[in-house]
């Protein structure tokens, strides 16, 4: 645990940090990992973040796919992502406990970069069909690098979802299968390699309280907030502190 902090105010932060993160997965319907990482990591070493963060997201995609309509169609269709999710997050969740501090801080600082710029441009390429399982097996490597240095892999599945153009429906049912499937290597990675404890585990299930009640919060603001103004005050947010996180992890 980080020695500059009580108990105390670990829960006071991490509460504060994911009802907000909540919220905002409430309103514009993403953002919860990417809102909690970026603030953790101005309180929290990094190995500390990543930690507390997998326990909200594990549970949060449970409770997001178990509300999937045609779960088995789901699995089937999209497996070669799913499956080359599972082994790389595996592999690589071995090596993040290798990396230097000011390394990770600099791969988690350009994964929110990258997750901001991505959206706010709004872009998005086109896939043939006959080229599906090759662009899944690339994007689901890619999410598993990501995944396992930062616990953040929207971006390579952004690019993948956004390209299918599916229905918001069945983006917010895939998005949901292919996340939770890799919660499940990291958490074992992430366990082995000794990043998650059983110190850490009371902050995270509190964390994952918290974002539950900001989520139905934030689905109540939903009707009366600006969901496009609001996202992208968000987006250009997590752009800034990106930046902001970048720099303090360049040494000058």
């Amino acid at each position: 645990m980080d020695g500059a902090l009580t108990p105390s105010d670990m829960i006071a932060l991490i509460g504060a940090i994911y009802f907000g993160a909540g919220v905002i997965k409430g309103v514009i319907g993403l953002g919860l990992p990417t809102t909690a990482i970026t603030f953790l990591s101005v309180f929290f070493a990094p190995l500390l973040v990543l930690a507390i963060n997998l326990i909200p997201m594990f549970m949060a995609n449970i409770w997001q796919f178990a509300r999937a309509q045609k779960k088995r169609a789901i699995i089937k269709r999209y497996h070669p992502f799913a499956l080359s999710l599972l082994l790389s997050i595996f592999l690589f969740s071995f090596i993040t406990v290798r990396i230097p501090v000011a390394g990770l801080s600099f791969i988690i600082a350009a994964t929110i970069i990258g997750f901001a710029l991505y959206n706010l441009v709004g872009n998005s390429i086109t896939i043939a069909p006959s080229h599906d399982t090759k662009w899944q097996v690339l994007c689901g490597v890619a999410a598993g690098l990501l995944g396992a240095l930062t616990s953040m892999w929207a971006v390579p599945l952004l690019v993948y979802l956004t390209s299918l153009r599916l229905p918001k429906d069945e983006f917010v049912n895939v998005s949901g299968y292919l996340l939770l499937v890799g919660c499940l290597p990291l958490a074992i990675g992430y366990v082995v390699t000794g990043i998650i404890t059983s110190a850490i585990v009371p902050y995270g299930l509190f964390a994952a309280a918290m974002a539950i009640i900001g989520f139905m919060v934030g689905e109540y603001l939903r009707r009366y907030v600006n969901q496009h103004v609001f996202r992208r005050l968000v987006l250009w947010f997590f752009l800034v502190m990106g930046l902001r996180m970048a720099a303090y992890a360049v040494p000058i």
